[in-house]
């Protein structure tokens, strides 16, 4: 978790330099839409997920790993 005093998008490209896997961005709307957005150290482009969409796909990456 992020607490700094910067603006998200700084948080953002702080972390992404920082080469973090997933960035999880979860605000307001996302807490009532019990969604997350997703940025990707491999995609360029926000992604928007369920939690559940989300526990998915981290799951079955890190079976695939094995």
């Amino acid at each position: 978790m992020d607490k700094t005093n910067e603006t998200l998008g700084k948080k953002i490209r702080s972390n992404k330099t920082k080469k973090t896997p997933y960035l999880l961005v979860v605000g307001e709307k996302e807490e009532k839409e019990n969604t997350v957005s997703i940025n990707a150290r491999d995609n360029k482009e926000q992604e928007v997920l369920s939690l559940s969409q989300f526990t998915e796909k981290i799951l079955k990456e890190i079976i695939n790993k094995k």
